[in-house]
């Protein structure tokens, strides 16, 4: 005995069945593909943060150095952070400087250029008497 299909009932999925299938299909695995790109990359930006943090903190130091002799008297530049003991991996460097204006109206000696650097980033400060 033979089976009559019954046209109006056609094995299948509907196209909008096949479109939402599709687009819950994209919206998940363009999720996953951000997700895996932010866990890749986050541990470098974490260490970018660490590194300011510690080159900010360095800075601070030195500032707080520099504003303490300055309110005490007992500021002199040339022996400005001679002894630092620099923390967490930076490097402090200090070179003596002159600023002038550009067209020459004013020109400024002996100003301390400190720079510390950590991991390639680095901070400038200029420290005067």
């Amino acid at each position: 005995m033979t089976k009559k299909l019954n046209p109006s009932r056609s094995a299948g999925f509907t196209l909008i069945e096949v479109i939402a299938a599709l687009v819950v299909g994209l919206l998940v695995s363009t999720l996953l593909v951000e997700l895996g790109f932010f866990l890749k990359h986050s541990p470098e930006a974490l260490d970018m943060v660490d590194t300011q943090y510690e080159t900010l903190r360095e800075m601070e130091r030195v500032t707080s150095q520099y504003r303490n002799e300055l309110e005490n008297g007992t500021l002199n530049l040339s022996s400005l952070l001679t002894n630092w003991s620099a923390e967490s991996g930076v490097t402090l460097t200090k070179e003596t400087v002159n600023v002038s204006a550009t067209d020459g109206s004013f020109t400024f000696h002996g100003i301390h250029k400190v720079q510390i650097t950590k991991s390639g980033q680095s901070m400038t400060a200029y420290f005067t008497e």
